[in-house]
């Protein structure tokens, strides 16, 4: 199931199979080699660290919107305001929300979300909300999703909120499979009443 939603988001961003608002960016065409100056021997040139330059995305999408189905169900939907995809299928979304399908029934919604097909995993960062009908919501400032491992997981303060009561803590586990849902390190428990 879930290596299905991967390899179709890989798809997807890589060869331009969606729908889309606005268009791609095109990528800025490569700039010529330097040539290095001449230095002679007795002058020495002083050591500098050079920088990294930043990453240039292959692909950009605006406003993307992105729907997977199964057996004629909804399965995912993915939206984010911006998506760019870079070298080795890693894609940066600003803005995401990620719906699973009924029967999982969970949302998560960040101010960024990053995906790495090598590792099979998203981090999403900022903001980060994750919404289940049976839980509540949590809310903390990271959180990762293993889909290979059916997991969602945060080493971060997390806050949970559900039928009137929020806890408080450092770090959960969320095992889809299983529907288990633990905090790690709990530090508060209030009745709201």
């Amino acid at each position: 199931m879930f290596p299905k939603l991967i390899f179709c988001l890989w798809c997807l961003l890589v060869l331009v199979g969606c729908h889309q608002e606005g268009k791609v960016v095109p990528l800025k065409p490569p700039s010529p080699p330097a040539t290095k100056p001449s230095v002679s021997p007795k002058e020495e040139k002083p050591k500098t660290t050079p920088s990294k330059p930043e990453k240039e995305p292959e692909t950009e999408f605006k406003r993307l919107h992105y729907v997977i189905y199964e057996k004629g169900r909804l399965k995912w939907k993915i939206n984010a305001l911006e998506a760019k995809v870079y070298h080795h299928r890693e894609i940066e979304m600003k803005e995401i929300k990620v719906s699973s399908n009924p029967k999982k029934g969970f949302t998560i919604s960040a101010d960024r979300g990053f995906y790495y097909a090598q590792k099979g995993s998203f981090i999403f960062e900022g903001n980060v909300r994750l919404k289940t009908r049976s839980h509540g919501i949590l809310k903390t400032s990271r959180l990762v999703y293993l889909p290979k491992k059916e997991l969602l997981q945060t080493k971060a303060m997390v806050e949970i909120q559900n039928d009137g009561l929020i806890m408080e803590g450092k770090g959960f586990v969320y095992d889809l499979r299983t529907g288990r849902f633990k905090l790690l390190h709990q530090t508060k428990v209030l009745v709201n009443g």
